[in-house]
């Protein structure tokens, strides 16, 4: 589950940026997940109202599995663990959503046992406080379906808080509104042989509830977008533009739930994908519904991409390639992004399997699956949005040199930020412009800001 819908406040953003002077600057990974791990582990994320991050994954446990949830300040300090679920014959990747007092659920496959009569198995939900513990396993199952409990879930909400969960029986793609035990399983019969890594995603602001997916089939590759409701699909199926390649043979499988998740203000649903079959050449960010992506960013070789809702409607974006985490985050309209951060693994990482965030706070809290450090587990980094900084220079009759700076937020003006230049310090208006005329010329200058990755420019020569 995407998780920007848990909440979206300017006082829990603001919340984050109070707590990082005592915490240390982010950046730093830190251990977020049991060990021993595995590169087929993803993790559920969702924020309570007090600002804690919850993260819900899977450890092996000898012969058996269990399910553990790690809790992370807003700041990203590490509060505490509590299992879920321990020693259980089988577990799938558990997905995480809020209830409506703003405790937690997990949703999750798995079968407590190998005993037939044994009646915890399929897919299952357990419940927990705000603070994380202690958790619940509701006594029915979801879908008390033996065939299901080796499904990887992706879970939402619907607009009245409804959960709704979602996964994939012999290529077949189900969903489940509600947790009653009563209420059937429906099939998206659009979804055809071959769907894998279902999530689920609704918009604000009207009410629309979509599962997205991917396929590998024949001629149906790519992904796609279905609207569902308590009584099945709703219209028809919409194919994400540029996520198959020609006639639709082939596309970038994900390798994770897909990436979608609905704008914090109400900017609708949200998918973003590889594009390019067989080679990779961008991320595409699209807004369902519409005919073609609003954004494509340059990222060759892309893969496991996640989407993460930010305040007043910004985007997270992070994938990896090749053991190397890239991230950006958009302007309000989800139309431009800062320029892509690259990030420096965690220590002796050998492989990178999953990627996935949480933007609610403004920065994005960032989750991985990585070998790294000895062993495969989960790690935490918290990254700042980058300020971008362009410089027009200007020769003077006088032999100065007049410079006029503009320090950008993904292409929206950011007033009250400092321009160092040489040994000048500068302050942005409104507009986020200041100019200076000077004989100096430093190599490079910098735009900073609270909340913000220093971004950096060489200064221009004049003629």
């Amino acid at each position: 589950m995407p998780t920007g819908r848990a909440l979206a406040s300017a006082g829990l953003a603001a919340l984050v940026l109070a707590a990082a002077a005592a915490a240390g600057p982010p950046g730093t990974w830190t251990r977020a997940g049991k060990r021993p791990g595995s590169d087929t582990f993803q993790a559920g994320l969702a924020r309570t109202p007090d600002g804690v991050l919850h993260i819900v994954s899977l450890r092996e446990d000898g012969s058996k599995v269990d399910l553990w949830q790690v809790r992370l300040s807003s700041d990203g300090r590490l509060l505490g663990s509590n299992e879920i679920a321990a020693a259980w014959s089988s577990l799938a990747n558990p997905d995480l959503v809020l209830t409506p007092d703003g405790g937690l659920r997990v949703l999750f496959g798995g079968a407590h046992s190998d005993d037939p009569t044994d009646t915890a198995v399929g897919v299952l939900s357990a419940t927990a406080p705000a603070a994380g513990g202690p958790w619940t396993i509701d006594g029915s199952p979801v879908v008390p379906d033996p065939a299901s409990a080796a499904a990887d879930v992706g879970a939402g909400l619907a607009k009245d808080g409804t959960p709704v969960v979602a996964w994939v029986f012999g290529g077949s793609l189900r969903y489940h509104w509600g947790v009653g035990p009563t209420t059937r399983d429906l099939a998206v019969p659009s979804a055809g042989c071959c769907a894998t890594d279902p999530d689920v995603a609704t918009d604000p602001a009207d009410g629309k509830t979509y599962v997205g997916w991917a396929s590998g089939a024949a001629g149906e590759s790519g992904q796609f977008v279905q609207a569902i409701g308590p009584d099945g699909p709703i219209g028809r199926p919409l194919s994400a533009p540029g996520s198959a390649g020609k006639r639709r043979t082939g596309a970038a499988a994900p390798g994770q739930r897909v990436a979608i998740a609905a704008g914090s203000a109400g900017s609708g649903v949200y998918l973003a994908y590889a594009v390019g079959f067989p080679k990779v050449r961008t991320v595409a960010l699209w807004r369902v519904g519409q005919t073609a992506a609003a954004l494509r960013l340059s990222a060759p070789g892309a893969t496991e991409i996640a989407l993460a809702a930010a305040p007043e409607g910004r985007l997270w974006l992070a994938w990896q390639r090749n053991g190397k985490v890239f991230t950006t985050r958009t302007n309000r309209f989800a139309t431009k992004a800062e320029p892509v951060q690259t990030l420096t693994p965690p220590p002796r990482t050998t492989g990178i399997w999953h990627v996935q965030g949480d933007g609610s706070l403004g920065l994005l809290d960032l989750v991985i699956d990585a070998d790294a450090a000895g062993g495969t587990t989960f790690w935490h980094e918290q990254v700042l949005p980058l300020l971008s900084l362009r410089i027009v220079a200007t020769k003077q009759q006088s032999g100065s040199t007049q410079y006029a700076f503009a320090v950008t937020d993904a292409g929206e003006p950011v007033s009250n930020a400092t321009v160092r230049f040489g040994t000048q310090t500068l302050t942005t208006g409104a507009a986020g412009t200041v100019t200076l005329t000077t004989t100096d010329r430093p190599p490079t200058a910098t735009a900073s800001k609270p909340g913000y990755a220093t971004g950096s420019t060489t200064v221009p020569v004049t003629g």
